[in-house]
Protein backbone atom coordinates (compact mmCIF):
# COMPACT_ATOMS: atom_id res chain seq x y z
CA UNK A 1 0.00 0.00 0.00
CA UNK A 2 2.74 2.45 0.96
CA UNK A 3 4.90 1.56 -2.04
CA UNK A 4 1.95 2.02 -4.40
CA UNK A 5 1.62 5.65 -3.31
CA UNK A 6 5.41 6.10 -3.21
CA UNK A 7 5.42 6.70 0.55
CA UNK A 8 8.62 5.92 2.43
CA UNK A 9 10.11 6.93 5.77
CA UNK A 10 12.15 10.14 5.67
CA UNK A 11 14.79 11.73 7.89
CA UNK A 12 12.13 13.12 10.17
CA UNK A 13 9.21 11.08 11.44
CA UNK A 14 5.97 11.07 9.46
CA UNK A 15 2.60 9.74 10.50
CA UNK A 16 2.80 6.89 7.98
CA UNK A 17 6.04 5.59 9.55
CA UNK A 18 3.80 3.68 11.94
CA UNK A 19 2.59 1.54 9.05
CA UNK A 20 6.17 0.30 8.56
CA UNK A 21 6.70 -0.17 12.29
CA UNK A 22 3.52 -2.23 12.55
CA UNK A 23 4.47 -4.24 9.45
CA UNK A 24 7.22 -6.08 11.37
CA UNK A 25 6.08 -9.69 11.85
CA UNK A 26 8.77 -10.35 14.49
CA UNK A 27 10.13 -13.25 12.49
CA UNK A 28 13.66 -12.46 13.77
CA UNK A 29 15.37 -13.01 10.42
CA UNK A 30 17.15 -9.70 10.96
CA UNK A 31 18.97 -11.02 14.04
CA UNK A 32 21.44 -13.45 12.48
CA UNK A 33 22.98 -11.05 9.91
CA UNK A 34 23.74 -8.49 12.64
CA UNK A 35 27.46 -8.34 13.39
CA UNK A 36 26.81 -6.79 16.77
CA UNK A 37 25.13 -10.06 17.66
CA UNK A 38 27.55 -12.33 15.78
CA UNK A 39 30.84 -10.83 16.87
CA UNK A 40 30.08 -8.84 20.04
CA UNK A 41 27.27 -10.83 21.63
CA UNK A 42 24.99 -7.77 21.79
CA UNK A 43 21.54 -9.27 21.43
CA UNK A 44 19.00 -6.61 22.39
CA UNK A 45 19.43 -3.88 19.75
CA UNK A 46 18.61 -5.69 16.51
CA UNK A 47 15.87 -4.33 14.24
CA UNK A 48 13.19 -6.67 15.55
CA UNK A 49 13.77 -5.32 19.08
CA UNK A 50 14.17 -1.73 17.89
CA UNK A 51 10.80 -1.91 16.09
CA UNK A 52 9.16 -3.57 19.10
CA UNK A 53 10.36 -0.80 21.41
CA UNK A 54 9.32 1.89 18.97
CA UNK A 55 5.91 0.26 18.47
CA UNK A 56 5.18 0.38 22.18
CA UNK A 57 6.71 3.84 22.80
CA UNK A 58 9.52 2.56 25.00
CA UNK A 59 12.47 3.19 22.67
CA UNK A 60 15.63 4.36 24.44
CA UNK A 61 18.44 6.33 22.84
CA UNK A 62 20.98 3.64 23.69
CA UNK A 63 18.99 1.20 21.52
CA UNK A 64 18.40 3.64 18.67
CA UNK A 65 22.11 4.57 18.54
CA UNK A 66 23.55 1.07 18.76
CA UNK A 67 23.44 0.05 15.11
CA UNK A 68 26.09 -0.03 12.39
CA UNK A 69 23.38 0.81 9.85
CA UNK A 70 25.30 -1.42 7.47
CA UNK A 71 22.15 -2.66 5.76
CA UNK A 72 22.72 -6.38 6.31
CA UNK A 73 19.42 -6.78 8.17
CA UNK A 74 17.51 -4.62 5.70
CA UNK A 75 18.87 -6.82 2.91
CA UNK A 76 17.25 -9.90 4.44
CA UNK A 77 13.97 -8.42 5.75
CA UNK A 78 11.20 -10.44 4.04
CA UNK A 79 8.72 -7.58 4.51
CA UNK A 80 10.99 -4.97 2.92
CA UNK A 81 10.87 -2.54 5.83
CA UNK A 82 13.14 0.51 5.49
CA UNK A 83 14.97 -0.32 8.69
CA UNK A 84 17.86 2.13 8.39
CA UNK A 85 15.63 5.11 7.68
CA UNK A 86 13.31 4.28 10.57
CA UNK A 87 16.37 4.03 12.82
CA UNK A 88 17.65 7.37 11.55
CA UNK A 89 14.41 9.25 12.06
CA UNK A 90 14.16 7.84 15.58
CA UNK A 91 17.54 9.39 16.31
CA UNK A 92 16.38 12.63 14.76
CA UNK A 93 13.45 12.91 17.14
CA UNK A 94 15.83 12.38 20.07
CA UNK A 95 18.91 14.36 19.04
CA UNK A 96 18.11 16.96 16.36
CA UNK A 97 19.12 20.01 18.41
CA UNK A 98 21.21 22.30 16.17
CA UNK A 99 23.94 24.40 17.77
CA UNK A 100 24.35 27.49 15.60
CA UNK A 101 27.70 28.38 17.11
CA UNK A 102 29.17 25.10 15.89
CA UNK A 103 28.67 26.07 12.25
CA UNK A 104 29.89 29.67 12.17
CA UNK A 105 33.08 28.47 10.49
CA UNK A 106 31.04 27.65 7.39
CA UNK A 107 30.58 31.31 6.52
CA UNK A 108 32.78 32.20 3.58
CA UNK A 109 34.96 29.11 3.88
CA UNK A 110 36.42 28.14 0.52
CA UNK A 111 39.77 26.36 0.61
CA UNK A 112 39.41 24.92 -2.87
CA UNK A 113 42.05 25.21 -5.56
CA UNK A 114 42.48 24.56 -9.24
CA UNK A 115 40.02 24.83 -12.09
CA UNK A 116 38.28 22.20 -14.18
CA UNK A 117 34.93 20.73 -15.05
CA UNK A 118 35.81 17.73 -12.89
CA UNK A 119 35.65 18.39 -9.17
CA UNK A 120 37.20 16.14 -6.53
CA UNK A 121 35.76 16.04 -3.01
CA UNK A 122 38.07 13.99 -0.82
CA UNK A 123 35.93 14.00 2.33
CA UNK A 124 36.97 13.91 5.98
CA UNK A 125 38.06 10.27 6.05
CA UNK A 126 40.07 10.51 2.81
CA UNK A 127 41.98 13.43 4.29
CA UNK A 128 42.92 11.06 7.12
CA UNK A 129 44.22 8.50 4.59
CA UNK A 130 46.62 10.72 2.60
CA UNK A 131 47.87 7.91 0.33
CA UNK A 132 44.43 7.87 -1.28
CA UNK A 133 44.62 11.62 -1.89
CA UNK A 134 48.10 11.42 -3.43
CA UNK A 135 47.10 8.42 -5.53
CA UNK A 136 44.12 10.29 -6.94
CA UNK A 137 46.43 13.19 -7.80
CA UNK A 138 48.66 10.81 -9.79
CA UNK A 139 45.63 9.35 -11.56
CA UNK A 140 44.32 12.80 -12.53
CA UNK A 141 47.76 13.77 -13.81
CA UNK A 142 48.14 10.54 -15.81
CA UNK A 143 44.74 11.12 -17.43
CA UNK A 144 45.64 14.80 -18.01
CA UNK A 145 42.48 15.85 -16.26
CA UNK A 146 42.10 19.44 -15.10
CA UNK A 147 40.62 19.19 -11.62
CA UNK A 148 38.98 21.53 -9.14
CA UNK A 149 40.02 20.32 -5.67
CA UNK A 150 37.24 21.05 -3.21
CA UNK A 151 39.07 20.20 -0.01
CA UNK A 152 42.69 19.22 -0.62
CA UNK A 153 43.77 21.21 2.44
CA UNK A 154 40.63 20.62 4.44
CA UNK A 155 37.13 22.00 4.21
CA UNK A 156 33.61 21.28 5.31
CA UNK A 157 32.10 17.84 5.80
CA UNK A 158 29.54 16.40 3.35
CA UNK A 159 27.00 16.28 6.19
CA UNK A 160 26.17 12.57 6.16
CA UNK A 161 27.83 11.69 9.50
CA UNK A 162 25.61 14.28 11.17
CA UNK A 163 22.56 12.88 9.42
CA UNK A 164 23.43 9.36 10.61
CA UNK A 165 23.64 10.61 14.18
CA UNK A 166 20.23 12.26 13.87
CA UNK A 167 21.27 15.93 13.56
CA UNK A 168 19.64 16.47 10.18
CA UNK A 169 19.06 20.22 10.51
CA UNK A 170 22.76 20.79 11.17
CA UNK A 171 23.62 18.52 8.26
CA UNK A 172 21.40 20.61 5.99
CA UNK A 173 23.53 23.68 6.74
CA UNK A 174 26.59 21.86 5.43
CA UNK A 175 24.68 20.58 2.40
CA UNK A 176 23.51 24.07 1.48
CA UNK A 177 27.03 25.49 1.83
CA UNK A 178 28.59 22.77 -0.32
CA UNK A 179 25.92 23.09 -3.01
CA UNK A 180 26.68 26.78 -3.35
CA UNK A 181 30.41 25.98 -3.53
CA UNK A 182 29.91 23.47 -6.36
CA UNK A 183 27.71 25.92 -8.26
CA UNK A 184 30.24 28.72 -7.81
CA UNK A 185 32.98 26.68 -9.48
CA UNK A 186 30.82 25.39 -12.37
CA UNK A 187 31.81 21.75 -12.20
CA UNK A 188 29.95 19.17 -14.29
CA UNK A 189 31.37 15.98 -12.72
CA UNK A 190 31.97 15.47 -9.00
CA UNK A 191 34.28 12.60 -7.98
CA UNK A 192 34.70 11.39 -4.41
CA UNK A 193 36.73 8.60 -2.82
CA UNK A 194 34.35 8.29 0.12
CA UNK A 195 31.17 6.20 -0.22
CA UNK A 196 29.67 8.13 2.69
CA UNK A 197 30.03 11.37 0.71
CA UNK A 198 28.84 9.65 -2.45
CA UNK A 199 25.51 8.66 -0.94
CA UNK A 200 24.68 12.04 0.48
CA UNK A 201 25.68 13.80 -2.76
CA UNK A 202 23.44 11.51 -4.80
CA UNK A 203 20.52 11.25 -2.41
CA UNK A 204 20.32 14.57 -0.58
CA UNK A 205 22.03 17.31 -2.61
CA UNK A 206 19.82 17.43 -5.73
CA UNK A 207 22.83 18.41 -7.83
CA UNK A 208 21.13 19.23 -11.12
CA UNK A 209 23.61 19.25 -13.99
CA UNK A 210 26.38 17.60 -11.96
CA UNK A 211 27.24 13.93 -12.40
CA UNK A 212 28.38 12.32 -9.14
CA UNK A 213 30.85 9.42 -9.34
CA UNK A 214 32.73 7.29 -6.88
CA UNK A 215 36.40 7.08 -7.77
CA UNK A 216 35.99 3.40 -8.73
CA UNK A 217 33.46 4.41 -11.40
CA UNK A 218 35.60 7.31 -12.56
CA UNK A 219 38.82 5.26 -12.77
CA UNK A 220 37.08 2.51 -14.75
CA UNK A 221 35.69 5.11 -17.15
CA UNK A 222 39.18 6.52 -17.72
CA UNK A 223 40.52 3.02 -18.38
CA UNK A 224 37.76 2.23 -20.88
CA UNK A 225 38.38 5.56 -22.62
CA UNK A 226 42.08 4.57 -22.83
CA UNK A 227 42.97 7.74 -20.96
CA UNK A 228 44.47 5.63 -18.18
CA UNK A 229 46.67 2.59 -18.79
CA UNK A 230 47.66 0.08 -16.12
CA UNK A 231 50.01 -2.89 -16.03
CA UNK A 232 48.58 -6.38 -15.49
CA UNK A 233 50.46 -9.13 -13.67
CA UNK A 234 49.03 -12.54 -12.86
CA UNK A 235 51.55 -12.73 -10.02
CA UNK A 236 49.70 -10.01 -8.13
CA UNK A 237 46.74 -11.25 -6.09
CA UNK A 238 44.11 -9.15 -4.37
CA UNK A 239 40.99 -9.68 -2.33
CA UNK A 240 38.29 -7.02 -2.15
CA UNK A 241 36.18 -5.76 0.73
CA UNK A 242 32.80 -4.29 -0.29
CA UNK A 243 32.13 -1.13 1.78
CA UNK A 244 28.55 -1.01 3.10
CA UNK A 245 27.78 2.46 1.77
CA UNK A 246 29.27 1.68 -1.65
CA UNK A 247 27.81 -1.81 -2.09
CA UNK A 248 24.48 -2.23 -0.33
CA UNK A 249 24.09 1.54 -0.07
CA UNK A 250 24.85 2.56 -3.65
CA UNK A 251 24.76 -0.69 -5.62
CA UNK A 252 28.38 -0.38 -6.78
CA UNK A 253 29.89 -3.87 -6.83
CA UNK A 254 31.36 -4.54 -10.26
CA UNK A 255 33.32 -1.37 -11.02
CA UNK A 256 35.96 -1.87 -8.30
CA UNK A 257 36.30 -5.51 -9.30
CA UNK A 258 36.78 -4.62 -12.97
CA UNK A 259 39.59 -2.21 -12.01
CA UNK A 260 41.29 -4.83 -9.79
CA UNK A 261 41.06 -7.52 -12.48
CA UNK A 262 42.79 -5.19 -14.94
CA UNK A 263 45.80 -5.19 -12.60
CA UNK A 264 45.97 -8.69 -11.13
CA UNK A 265 44.13 -11.73 -9.82
CA UNK A 266 41.04 -11.21 -7.68
CA UNK A 267 40.27 -13.74 -4.93
CA UNK A 268 36.77 -13.37 -3.44
CA UNK A 269 35.80 -13.80 0.20
CA UNK A 270 32.92 -15.99 1.31
CA UNK A 271 30.84 -12.95 2.28
CA UNK A 272 30.94 -10.47 -0.59
CA UNK A 273 28.79 -8.06 -2.55
CA UNK A 274 25.37 -7.67 -0.86
CA UNK A 275 26.39 -10.12 1.90
CA UNK A 276 29.71 -8.44 2.71
CA UNK A 277 30.60 -7.74 6.32
CA UNK A 278 30.76 -4.22 7.73
CA UNK A 279 34.27 -3.15 8.78
CA UNK A 280 32.91 -2.21 12.21
CA UNK A 281 33.96 1.45 12.20
CA UNK A 282 30.67 2.80 10.92
CA UNK A 283 30.12 6.46 11.70
CA UNK A 284 26.48 5.52 12.26
CA UNK A 285 27.18 3.70 15.52
CA UNK A 286 27.72 6.04 18.45
CA UNK A 287 27.40 3.37 21.14
CA UNK A 288 30.08 0.68 20.78
CA UNK A 289 33.61 1.24 22.04
CA UNK A 290 36.86 1.38 20.08
CA UNK A 291 37.71 -2.08 21.39
CA UNK A 292 34.42 -3.46 20.12
CA UNK A 293 35.04 -1.87 16.73
CA UNK A 294 38.44 -3.58 16.68
CA UNK A 295 36.88 -6.97 17.45
CA UNK A 296 34.61 -6.64 14.40
CA UNK A 297 37.52 -5.45 12.23
CA UNK A 298 39.63 -8.46 13.26
CA UNK A 299 36.82 -10.84 12.34
CA UNK A 300 36.40 -9.20 8.93
CA UNK A 301 40.16 -9.12 8.34
CA UNK A 302 40.49 -12.82 9.19
CA UNK A 303 38.11 -13.72 6.38
CA UNK A 304 39.94 -11.45 3.95
CA UNK A 305 43.31 -12.88 4.99
CA UNK A 306 42.05 -16.45 4.51
CA UNK A 307 41.67 -15.95 0.75
CA UNK A 308 45.43 -16.28 0.34
CA UNK A 309 45.68 -12.94 -1.44
CA UNK A 310 48.75 -10.74 -1.05
CA UNK A 311 46.83 -7.49 -0.67
CA UNK A 312 43.45 -6.45 0.71
CA UNK A 313 41.78 -3.76 -1.40
CA UNK A 314 38.85 -1.64 -0.38
CA UNK A 315 37.28 1.51 -1.81
CA UNK A 316 36.42 3.40 1.36
CA UNK A 317 38.87 5.31 3.57
CA UNK A 318 36.94 4.41 6.73
CA UNK A 319 37.06 0.71 5.84
CA UNK A 320 40.77 0.91 5.08
CA UNK A 321 41.52 2.46 8.47
CA UNK A 322 39.47 -0.25 10.19
CA UNK A 323 40.83 -3.27 8.30
CA UNK A 324 44.46 -2.15 8.68
CA UNK A 325 44.03 -2.64 12.42
CA UNK A 326 42.99 -6.27 12.06
CA UNK A 327 44.71 -7.62 8.94
CA UNK A 328 48.12 -9.25 8.62
CA UNK A 329 48.19 -8.32 4.95
CA UNK A 330 48.93 -5.09 3.16
CA UNK A 331 45.69 -3.05 2.98
CA UNK A 332 45.28 -0.51 0.17
CA UNK A 333 42.66 1.71 -1.36
CA UNK A 334 41.66 0.97 -4.94
CA UNK A 335 43.26 4.21 -6.09
CA UNK A 336 46.59 3.16 -4.56
CA UNK A 337 46.91 -0.06 -6.55
CA UNK A 338 45.99 1.86 -9.72
CA UNK A 339 48.56 4.59 -9.05
CA UNK A 340 51.24 1.96 -8.34
CA UNK A 341 50.56 0.14 -11.59
CA UNK A 342 50.24 3.01 -14.05
CA UNK A 343 51.66 2.11 -17.44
Amino acid sequence: FLRHYKLRPEDKEKSYDNFEVEACSRCGICIDPCQLQQQLGINDVQSVYFLRDRRYNMLQQKIANNCLMCGRCEQTCPVGINLNTLRLNSRTSMRNIPNEGRYNYLRGLDRSEGEGQVGYFAGCMTLLTPNTLSSMRRIFEAAREDVWWADKDGGVCCGRPLKLSGEVDSAQKMIDFNKSLFAKHNITTLVTSCPICLRVFREEYDLKGIEVLHHSEYILRLMRQVRLRVRYSSEQSFTYHDPCELGRGSGIYEEPRAVIEAIGQLLETEHNRKNAFCCGSSVANTAISDGQQLTIAQHVAAELDSTGAETVVTACPQCKKAIVRGSKLKVMDLSEIVAQNLH
